[in-house]
């Protein structure tokens, strides 16, 4: 008898693992990802630098809505947009690509619907090879 319930609590424990792993969307702690191309721990229409990717690689943002590149790593990189022109500067910071030394941030807003797309030369050298990604703006 101790068998034969040795044998079915196993798995009534894992079915209820498993089930009370989903949160449902309402732990206070996190659970990141979601919602216009959520980010896991990098924070709402924020791009994060880290080792030699941009995550998460694309972001979907509303029209002229400030969108943070964050450079985590110990690293150097910038950000090149493939029509610089339409990446247009944020309170004092400049507009176009920039330069991302290691821990810094610079913002962007799009008054442009579309997908706006960069890179970083530094790691990848094109829009299509390497470390990139992009803004949709809708």
């Amino acid at each position: 008898m101790y068998t034969a319930f040795r044998m079915l609590a196993g798995p009534m424990f894992v079915l209820s693992a498993v089930s009370s792993g989903d949160s449902g969307g309402t732990d206070p702690i996190g659970g990141g990802g979601g919602g216009g191309g959520g980010g896991g721990s990098c924070p709402a229409n924020t791009i994060c630098m880290t080792g030699s990717t941009f995550s998460p690689s694309s972001r979907t943002v509303g029209l002229n809505t400030p969108v943070t590149w964050t450079n985590n790593s110990s690293a150097a990189h910038n950000v090149t947009f493939s029509k610089p022109e339409a990446a247009l500067a944020v309170g004092s910071s400049g507009l176009g690509s920039f330069d991302a030394p290691a821990t810094s941030s610079q913002q962007r807003q799009f008054d442009a619907p579309g997908t706006h797309t960069f890179f970083c030369t530094i790691h990848g050298g094109s829009a299509t090879t390497g470390m990139r990604g992009s803004v949709v703006v809708q």
